[in-house]
């Protein structure tokens, strides 16, 4: 199971319970209400923080795999140009 989905998964299996946990207490409805909008607002913000630290890992590795990429490159077109000229040289 890729990260992303059980970090997803997680969150709302948590918001939730919260959620649930809320409107079954014995509380005011105005209190209940602003209860569920703070504890909204702060899941939102987790999983907006957990979202930019995949992006940040996702973009760090494809710089990583494009900088293997293009030192491959290189590699193959200098022994591209070594067997073109040890041809040339037969």
């Amino acid at each position: 199971m890729k990260p992303v989905k059980v970090v997803l998964g997680v969150l709302a299996g948590a918001a939730a319970g919260a959620i649930v946990g809320m409107l079954i207490a014995p509380r005011k409805g105005s209190a209940t209400r602003m209860r569920i909008a703070r504890t909204g607002a702060e899941y939102a913000e987790e999983a907006k923080d957990k979202f930019n630290e995949y992006v940040d890992a996702v973009t760090e590795e494809y710089d990583t795999v494009k900088e293997s990429a293009k030192t491959l490159v290189g590699r193959g077109k200098e022994k591209v140009a070594s067997a073109a000229a040890a041809r040339r040289a037969k």
